[in-house]
């Protein structure tokens, strides 16, 4: 008897119900977002010369910019709960510190992908993305 008289309250619960159901679904729906995100900061940051840290390249022993390609060399793939930055070639050797030179490998490296934190620069990207996809199931 009440549901014939509460008939739009009770389909706007049902069409909300609905949609919270959807949010078990929000991880898988959000990883090419997520993907997209991650990897737009992490190019663009190796593209302006600078590591995760925000710190800039050190310059090559005569005083020339390096790894001016390292943007490329990055790809991005995403599944389920695990995000997984590379990056290629002879960038991966620079990131790792594994390239001709004196000292120790840390002091040789650039770092070009985060290795230990998520830079916050991409957590706000990444937040912003999974907040878009929220507002799109949830709209």
């Amino acid at each position: 008897m009440a549901k014939g008289r509460n008939r739009k309250g009770f389909d706007e619960l049902n069409a909300h119900i609905a949609k919270v159901r959807k949010l078990s679904n929000l991880p898988r729906a959000a990883e090419p977002a997520l993907r997209r995100a991650v990897e737009a900061d992490a190019r663009t940051t190796a593209a302006s010369g600078k590591g995760p840290d925000g710190k800039s390249f050190r310059r090559s022993l005569d005083g020339r910019a390096v790894l001016k390609n390292a943007a490329k060399a990055i790809t991005v793939t995403v599944s389920s709960a695990v995000i997984l930055i590379t990056i290629t070639g002879r960038h991966a050797r620079h990131h790792l510190g594994i390239v001709r030179g004196s000292g120790p490998r840390d002091s040789r490296a650039r770092r070009i992908i985060p290795t230990n934190e998520i830079p916050a620069k991409t957590t706000k990207a990444m937040e912003r993305a999974a907040t878009g996809e929220f507002r799109r199931v949830m709209s």
